[in-house]
């Protein structure tokens, strides 16, 4: 499976969301014909649609989507799905094999995966803004937390000391 991915063919079943798995005439090893990714272009504007609302939040994108009434493979969009499309390298055009082991589900080291080069649904400048897009978001959401969380502890502490001037 190591050396199918090396020659840039699929090896696995159901394709990223935005491609499909064509079957080309190379026939592999068991006979079977072996597969390559293409864009999807029903998917890849789903995709596209998601990286052009780079000024939304998660939430909202997923929220317009549905609203656009596109679905993920026939579900409603959810914000997880959002955050994992816009993450993945896969649509800049790279895709990683053996990037996890199958049995335990943990990351490999990195000299251990196998890029695999698939076409290109967003170009890399796209998707750098949108990872530094979320990046402030994230930072952001981390501050509002803290934030929250400081003022909590405080409340918490006054009306402790309060209970303790009331029981004198």
């Amino acid at each position: 499976m190591q050396e199918n991915a090396r020659q840039g063919y699929w090896n696995g079943s159901v394709p990223p969301f935005g491609y499909r798995a064509v079957t080309t005439d190379t026939v592999g090893n068991r006979g079977r014909h072996k597969r390559r990714l293409e864009i999807d272009p029903v998917g890849a504007e789903t995709v596209l649609a998601g990286q052009d609302g780079q000024v939304m939040g998660m939430k909202a994108i997923a929220s317009q989507l549905n609203r656009q009434g596109l679905s993920m493979r026939g579900r409603p969009w959810r914000i997880q799905k959002v955050n994992r499309i816009l993450a993945d390298p896969l649509y800049t055009g790279c895709f990683y094999f053996n990037r996890r082991d199958s049995k335990t589900r943990k990351e490999r080291p990195q000299p251990d995966w196998i890029a695999v080069s698939v076409p290109a649904i967003i170009d890399a400048g796209t998707f750098a803004r949108v990872a530094k897009r979320r990046e402030q978001e994230r930072a952001l959401s981390i501050d509002e937390t803290l934030r929250t969380q400081t003022v909590k502890a405080r409340r918490s502490e006054v009306l402790t000391e309060m209970a303790k001037l009331k029981d004198r």
